[in-house]
């Protein structure tokens, strides 16, 4: 939403600006104008016009010094397209002094603080070895870090150096479960309400039996209040398992199994027809291995 000005030829928009409709009208006979004073809703504000002329220097860069590929040029078009109404104009830094970001514009502040950065390129300078000045340009490269899935992978980790390999194995990173019996990737049931499979972060087997020993999903969160689709998550894992303990992985400060308020121990049991004794473990792993952390969730009692 932004304040326009506008000398308009015989209508009126908004409401007239009288002063500056005398000095640009009345004085000087053109009284079939009106100068008004209106808000219009655009896109084609300061903020879209930083952030697609960044898209530009970002889509610039990544063809001169990387391969795109489609899922990357597919973002890209996307992005454009959503961009179509506004300006490709020229960016200063001095621009950025007048974008907004409060209220309604708060999502634009950390699109802006990287937009920022990209276009605040910084230059350095060195003697060569004839004792000329030389001077480069460094560019600051955009790029995200997808923090629950660097957790997840640190977790698999753990458990990969921490287990006894000659007992116990972890399947394969993304390995689908299937919900309906016998069903593979050529026979998923298509138009109905049942997703077609599930994929836990961490399963441990029994190398001898090939059976699950414990389900574990990595949450990249608080682990001090509930979460009901959490809840279920991690009891559709162990309906289609079978185990008789599961799990949450938690960061933290230090590496352990949080104790139980209610049972005083390092599980809470889970009340359930379809087994006698399924437990329930929250373990927290911080920066450094402890073994013997994670082999007590592997000990069968």
């Amino acid at each position: 939403m932004l304040h326009q000005e506008e000398n308009y030829n015989s209508k009126v928009r908004g409401k007239i600006d009288v002063k500056k409709n005398i000095r640009q009208n009345t004085c000087r006979g053109r009284n079939d104008r009106f100068y008004c004073k209106y808000i219009d809703f655009t896109e084609d504000n300061i903020e879209n016009r930083i952030i697609k002329a960044t898209l530009k220097k970002c889509k610039a860069i990544l063809d001169d010094r990387f391969e795109v590929n489609a899922e990357s040029a597919g973002r890209i078009h996307y992005c454009m397209h959503a961009l179509r109404h506004v300006l490709t104009v020229p960016i200063k830094a001095s621009d950025f002094n007048s974008v907004s970001v409060s209220g309604l514009y708060m999502y634009y502040k950390p699109v802006l603080q990287q937009a920022k950065s990209i276009f605040s390129q910084k230059y350095y300078s060195y003697t060569g070895e004839n004792g000329q000045t030389i001077i480069k340009s460094v560019y600051t490269i955009p790029y995200m870090i997808n923090m629950e899935t660097l957790f997840e992978f640190y977790a698999r980790t753990m458990f990969k150096e921490t287990i006894d390999s000659e007992r116990y194995t972890l399947d394969k990173y993304s390995r689908k479960w299937f919900l309906t019996r016998a069903a593979g990737t050529e026979e998923i049931e298509r138009g109905v309400h049942l997703m077609s499979y599930c994929i836990p972060d961490i399963v441990v087997r029994d190398r001898e039996s090939n059976e699950a020993v414990i389900v574990i999903d990595a949450k990249y969160k608080a682990h001090d209040r509930s979460v009901r689709t959490d809840s279920f998550q991690l009891l559709s894992y162990v309906l289609l398992s079978g185990v008789n303990r599961c799990g949450f992985v938690f960061p933290g400060a230090e590496t352990k199994i949080k104790e139980m308020r209610t049972s005083g121990a390092e599980y809470l049991p889970i009340q359930t027809p379809l087994m006698n004794d399924l437990k329930y473990y929250e373990l927290i792993l911080g920066s450094t291995l402890n073994e013997e952390v994670l082999e007590h969730l592997l000990i069968r009692e």
